[in-house]
């Protein structure tokens, strides 16, 4: 198991603070989050802040992210080429290739018109993909954040539609226990799998549930995470899985406490685990 630092999880402060508390609490890989990343990196361009994260020894490991315009103005796609573009300029800079990307669906939502979006929003991401190519940037489908799959059964379709090999799926466990997947859907998903998050759910009923305010450190809440985990690896994903919390309770503490809690947390449900 191999488990990196993401950015939201360590969501105040600056980039630079960031980088600080990771390399001193033995955090060594991490996912750049490039909204929060994206003022430094206009300031300082993306070569010395990549060069930052190798002085304090640190490795990316992924990028979140963007959100498509596949159902909007032509213009609006074109801007979604454009940001690919610039995403892939800054994670070549910093060594990295997963982009996780999502996307609204269309404004009408016509279920009866559901197979159709999805291949207009496979044929966006198969445009995109080729922008990102040249800089070995693989998109990486979110389910729930992409409007139109909010099963990874649909995920698998869409990425199947798409037809590209820098197109695949996330992993995310709150977003799997959130929707009508299966553990059988992930060996259908096998192969597709290119990034992964990692995250628990509070004891809550499903009904209630809030997808990212409910989210705790591993161990901590009520997912069998070592058997979804082992199931994914099973599906033939053996990358990193980047810790993704969205906890207030969490952030009320400074970050090298952030840093040393969700890293005991890990240990505990996974005592093997690289970081």
């Amino acid at each position: 198991m191999k488990i990196a630092m993401h950015e939201i999880t360590t969501r105040d402060g600056s980039f630079d603070d960031h980088l600080k508390a990771y390399a001193e609490s033995g955090w060594k890989h991490f996912e750049i989050n490039l909204w929060k990343a994206g003022e430094t990196i206009q300031r300082d361009g993306a070569a010395p802040v990549a060069r930052r994260v190798r002085d304090a020894g640190l490795t990316c490991v992924g990028a979140t992210g963007h959100a498509f315009k596949t159902f909007g103005s032509a213009e609006e796609r074109q801007r979604d080429l454009d940001a690919i573009r610039q995403a892939g300029e800054t994670m070549q800079a910093l060594g990295c290739s997963a982009l996780v990307v999502g996307g609204g669906g269309p404004p009408d939502q016509d279920k009866s018109k559901h197979g159709e979006y999805l291949e207009r929003h496979a044929e966006h991401l198969r445009a995109a993909a080729d922008t990102g190519r040249p800089f070995g940037v693989s998109l990486c489908v979110e389910v729930n954040w992409t409007g139109l799959c909010k099963s990874f059964r649909t995920a698998r379709k869409l990425v199947e539609l798409a037809a590209h090999p820098n197109v695949g799926l996330v992993w995310d466990p709150a977003h799997f226990v959130s929707t009508p997947s299966r553990v059988e859907d992930l060996a259908d998903c096998r192969g597709r799998f290119k990034h992964a998050h990692l995250n628990d759910i509070r004891e809550v009923c499903w009904e209630v549930m809030n997808i990212n305010a409910d989210r705790v450190i591993p161990g901590e809440g009520v997912l069998p995470l070592r058997t979804w985990t082992d199931a994914v690896s099973a599906a033939g994903y053996d990358g990193w899985h980047c810790l993704e919390l969205f906890n207030e309770t969490l952030w009320a503490n400074d970050l090298a406490s952030i840093c040393r809690k969700t890293m005991e947390g890990c240990k505990r449900v996974w005592p093997e685990a690289v970081f």
